[in-house]
């Protein structure tokens, strides 16, 4: 039967009929000449409504009659868009063994495997999968391949078959997301970690130079965190506002819900013991500037305390004589010089004369900052270079 492109106004009887499930007013219509593939409005033939309903025996029936199994609506769709679209994999099965193209791209650039991804028809996507010809790295409109898809809804199966059947693991979108980056925003840790396993650059930023690392911080996913510095992510950026302990740190000190803020602070701290540096000054003053304001929350504020001790362990080499904590906090200030200043006096092979140096790059004033820390004798000795 010979195929036209003439649209009707209205559905026709063909399309009612096939809409309807009625397969002997089908093959009645068919016996009296009418065109199988007449459009609708919308560009629509008898076979795409069969497809998505999942009508199998009367797409067969279309099919016997030389319906086109590529022709596509408006929209740029063919009924194997819209048979893996709904999951009908023996409709798929029938198409594809009627030289169905597997790689049509519809209004969109999505392929039947985007649109079986998308629809979350995991056993549709895997199917098609199964053809060498399938191809996994078709991008869409912004850019996205079939991984990025997979990883975004965390259908970890789905990732490592696409990689397997050959997938660009570091694509990047239109917006420098890779399939990584999706997974990490939506905290998807078995995604993750299958990426980095499988080898994906953990350093690609999106266009505005967020990194997964600074992301993840940033949404407070801790185990995305520990699995990025894992694999050896940077903890370095620039500028230096886009530090992944910047971010975390910004975020600890606006969150009003404590398991939150304590949440952040987690990440702060495996940062910044992860971090081969000295924490940048900006994330200590963001951190100051909130313990000096009135907190009630006692917990939260023994942890960020806490988060701060650490980075003076790390190094901030901040002058301690300039602090001006409420009073509450004087004896823990005393503690953290303390505790820095028997860390540099523990160096081997350092002389007195070189400590004393080195500890005025960090105390001006040196001398009178000793007079005023609560340290043993012994020390203030050995600092200000006394027998």
């Amino acid at each position: 039967m010979g195929n036209t492109k003439s649209k009707v106004k209205h559905p026709s009887v063909l399309h009612e009929a096939v809409s309807n499930g009625h397969f002997g007013t089908v093959k009645h219509l068919l016996a009296h000449k009418l065109p199988v593939d007449v459009k609708d409005e919308q560009g629509t033939v008898p076979l795409h409504i069969a497809s998505e309903l999942g009508h199998y025996a009367i797409m067969r029936l279309l099919l016997e009659e030389w319906a086109n199994v590529n022709v596509q609506d408006d929209s740029k769709h063919s009924a194997l868009h819209l048979a893996a679209q709904n999951g009908h994999i023996e409709c798929m099965k029938l198409l594809i063994a009627h030289r169905a193209n597997l790689n049509l791209r519809d209004t969109w650039d999505r392929t039947p495997l985007h649109k079986a991804i998308i629809n979350n028809q995991i056993k549709a996507a895997k199917y098609l999968l199964t053809f060498k010809q399938c191809s996994v790295n078709i991008p869409d409109e912004i850019k996205r391949m079939v991984l990025h898809t997979a990883a975004s809804y965390g259908q970890c199966d789905l990732v490592a078959e696409i990689i397997a059947h050959g997938g660009i693991i570091d694509w990047q979108d239109i917006k420098g997301r890779t399939a990584l980056y999706l997974a990490v925003l939506v905290d998807h840790i078995e995604v993750v970690k299958l990426l980095i396993d499988s080898g994906a650059n953990v350093e690609l930023s999106n266009t505005s130079n967020v990194s997964p690392l600074i992301l993840a911080a940033q949404k407070g996913f801790l185990e995305c965190v520990r699995l990025l510095l894992d694999a050896g992510a940077k903890t370095r950026h620039s500028p230096e506002f886009a530090y992944p302990l910047n971010s975390a740190m910004l975020r600890a000190c606006s969150k009003k819900d404590t398991n939150k803020c304590l949440a952040y602070m987690e990440i702060c701290r495996l940062i910044i013991q992860s971090d081969g540096e000295p924490p940048p000054n900006q994330t200590f003053y963001v951190a100051y500037r909130w313990v000096q304001q009135e907190q009630e929350n006692e917990v939260v504020l023994h942890e960020m305390l806490d988060v701060i001790h650490l980075m003076f362990l790390a190094g901030m080499t901040t002058d301690f004589t300039t602090l001006t904590m409420d009073s509450r906090h004087d004896n823990l200030i005393n503690e953290w010089r303390a505790k820095y200043l028997a860390r540099c006096l523990s160096l081997k092979d350092v002389s007195r004369r070189a400590l004393r140096s080195h500890l005025q790059g960090i105390y001006p004033n040196l001398i009178y900052a000793v007079g005023r820390l609560n340290l043993p004798r012994r020390i203030k000795e050995m600092i200000l270079l006394k027998d």
